[in-house]
């Protein structure tokens, strides 16, 4: 070993031992310290959460801090956390340093963020809104400097409606935003790109590109861009039952563009297509924890808005839906037997709708069948709003085999039938908050009672059914072997609300299920 060779040793022994002193009174006298200050200056403001954080990393020759196992949890409801990230690196962004602005580029590695049912309601209960919670205040206190770019690497995103359910999971989340201080280009609108990409629900892809003004008050502000491709709607089903929806199948892609600004929101569906849904309305009657669920939703995202509602409105445009090769359904629980009414269809359509003021006339179509075996076809169109919805619609329904709907026909109307055919013509109309039309039924060959089938049924149900039979044959068009009635719909809509909607289409169905039964019972002809 030469003489220079041991000298030069010696001195980088010397060196790495000087490193080595100075990590352990960093940590001890440095890191540690910052790493309470930290955790007391994030939580003094906050109301409700609590942050945590396991340790504190200074590079000073990179200029440049990384905060290890930040963890956000809800104070009554601590498990599971909110928020937990293994890894956050800040360093001082050079590039913007030449501009004269002293920001800081962060990398956020594995986020996971996740929340449950319980969770939201929790916070649905709190009189406090989301942004009195103290989260602005409490960044701010740890950020002497400003974040000027953002990655976000391999995040996840996660819900759990009920315990035991499968989650609902955003994964393989990656972000990238830049100039959030807006310190690289003049003052303008939305200086700052920004584009992430995901994995949804295990198949699902998502690609969202377009650009956002951080800064802007008293919401951030942007346009975006995005793309939604394979969505596998039963794995949605967990967040649908809350709005009476069985999903039991079907893929959803979409894309279009979203933007926010501080007095509203829109978002444009250039395209949107439903491949092969299986799905079902489920009426139960009762108030079920899945309502109270959806109310909970609703005051979170409500207390989460910085403007009122009034000030606020989400406009929604869609240029084209399409639907096929699917199959809807209604259950009906609220009656003894309960019983399902299904359509197939095999397209549908709808063409240049917005919830907001409209030029011209949105088109809708659908063909399909009914209970395997009547044809349905359905033409419409919704018209630039006046007062209120405004639309009109007309349904041909031909040939169902009526004894598809026997349990339907017990339930409203204690009997069932043997054979016949029925073909049902409507027209419906709305505007000035007043509906009009009609339900025209046409039965054919109808045949209500057959003593083998009714031998094990009470005996003034037989009464009742042979009754309905000889009623509906004396009514019959003796050349077409056909009974025919017609019940009108007339009603208004209150309120151009939820309530309104519902209200039209109970008076919708009633008038249906009124204009079969008489029809079956002869209440009139025509």
């Amino acid at each position: 070993m030469t003489r220079r060779f041991s000298l030069t040793l010696r001195i980088l022994t010397g060196v790495g031992f000087a490193v080595l002193i100075a990590s352990i009174v960093a940590a001890f006298f440095v890191e540690e310290p910052m790493r309470r200050w930290f955790v007391r200056e994030i939580n003094d403001p906050l109301d409700g959460y609590s942050v945590g954080l396991g340790g504190v990393d200074l590079h000073s020759l990179s200029a440049s801090v990384t905060l290890e196992d930040l963890v956000v949890i809800q104070d009554a409801l601590p498990e599971p956390p909110l928020v937990e990230i293994p890894r956050i690196d800040a360093a001082v962004d050079w590039r913007a340093l030449l501009s004269g602005a002293v920001v800081v580029s962060v990398r956020v590695e594995r986020p996971i963020a996740r929340i449950d049912l319980e969770q939201l309601r929790k916070e649905a209960g709190d009189p406090a809104p989301i942004s009195e919670k103290g989260w602005q205040e409490a960044i701010n206190n740890v950020t002497p400097v400003k974040v000027n770019a953002l990655r976000v690497i391999d995040g996840v995103v996660s819900y759990l409606d009920q315990p035991g359910s499968k989650p609902i999971r955003i994964e393989k989340l990656n972000v990238r935003a830049s100039n959030i201080r807006n310190v690289s280009s003049p003052p303008g609108e939305y200086p700052s790109p920004i584009q992430a990409d995901a994995q949804l629900l295990g198949t699902a892809a998502l690609h969202v590109e377009g650009a956002m003004d951080f800064l802007a008050t008293p919401r951030a502000a942007g346009r975006v861009d995005f793309t939604l491709a394979n969505v596998p709607l039963e794995r949605i089903e967990p967040v649908a039952h809350h709005a009476g929806l069985a999903l039991r199948g079907g893929i959803l892609a979409a894309k279009g563009t979203l933007e926010s600004t501080s007095e509203a929101m829109s978002v444009v569906l250039r395209e949107v297509t439903l491949d092969k849904v299986e799905a079902d309305y489920v009426e139960t009657g009762a108030a079920t924890a899945g309502k109270e669920a959806t109310k909970a939703a609703t005051k979170v995202a409500a207390k989460a808005a910085t403007t009122s509602a009034t000030e606020s409105q989400v406009r929604v445009v869609i240029d084209s839906l399409e639907v096929n090769q699917s199959t809807f359904g209604f259950v009906n629980a609220t009656v003894d037997p309960d019983y399902r009414l299904f359509i197939d269809v095999s397209t549908a359509s709808l063409r240049d709708f917005s919830n907001g003021k409209r030029q011209k006339d949105a088109p809708m179509m659908l063909d399909g069948t009914f209970m395997d075996s009547g044809t349905l076809r359905v033409r419409g169109k919704i018209r630039p709003d006046q007062n209120g919805p405004d639309f009109e619609v007309s349904l041909e329904l031909k040939d169902t085999e009526i004894r598809t709907l026997n349990e339907a026909l017990r339930a409203h109307g204690g009997l069932d039938v043997v054979a016949g055919q029925l073909s049902v013509f409507s027209e419906v109309s709305v505007r000035d908050r007043r509906v009009a039309g009609y339900v025209k039924p046409l039965f054919v060959d109808l045949d209500v009672y057959d003593p083998a089938q009714d031998r094990e049924k009470p005996i003034l149900n037989k009464i009742y059914q042979s009754t309905v039979g000889a009623v509906a044959n004396l009514l019959k068009n003796k050349p077409l072997e056909r009974v025919a009635t017609v019940t009108p719909i007339e009603g208004t809509l209150d309120a151009v609300d939820t309530g309104g909607w519902r209200t039209f289409v109970l008076l919708l169905r009633n008038a249906f299920v009124e204009a079969i039964r008489g029809g079956l019972e002869g209440d009139s002809a025509t």
